[in-house]
């Protein structure tokens, strides 16, 4: 899964913005990660997962950046999961995505759709790929070295206790992103 500190999609941004300032042009990056990624405490009862994918929250942003940024071009690139996530909120609001002027939509790895996102992932090298993700999620919530683990599982089994079919034990035991989906969802 790509992050702003680590992957693919922390690799791109930096080489678009030593393109933009070897050419003198100022260029500003926003990342979008979701609850529990790159340091943040899980705050939140949308998990990762593909029923995260299709919120608000990438509309959010581009009409943020275009508020702040009126007359600037703005490129949006997408990473792994956040391909459908862009997509999926660009599909739902196109006279938006026209309101808001963007200047390109790079999608990278994972398609358009959530559907196609779990297919891809849970496909992808014999399911490898979907795997990993999954693995990393979990990695994410239960690490024991890391800071906000404590706290993140407080947070899920909080859920667990008000919402009766979500199990912490059963998200624990997900092997594939679908198997996640189902648990998460």
């Amino acid at each position: 899964e790509c992050s702003p500190t680590d992957g693919f999609s922390s690799m791109l941004l930096g080489a678009l913005s030593e393109h933009c300032l070897a050419r003198g042009v100022r260029a500003r990056a926003v990342s979008v990660v979701y609850p529990g990624f790159a340091g943040h405490t899980l705050d939140s009862h949308k998990l990762p997962g593909t029923c995260y994918l299709t919120t608000e929250d990438a509309g959010v942003v581009l009409h943020h950046v275009r508020r702040l940024f009126p007359l600037s071009p703005v490129v949006v690139v997408a990473c792994s999961f956040g391909t459908a996530m862009v997509a999926n909120w660009c599909a739902r609001h196109p006279r938006e995505v026209s309101d808001l002027r963007l200047s390109c939509i790079l999608l990278y790895a994972y398609g358009h759709s959530c559907g196609t996102a779990v297919c891809a992932a849970d496909s992808t090298f014999g399911g490898v790929s979907g795997a990993f993700v999954a693995s990393r999620w979990k990695g994410i919530f239960t690490d024991p070295s890391s800071p906000r683990a404590a706290r993140n599982i407080e947070h899920l089994s909080c859920l667990e206790r008000s919402v009766p079919a979500f199990s912490l034990k059963r998200l624990s035991a997900a092997a594939s992103v679908g198997a996640w989906d189902r648990e998460a969802i």
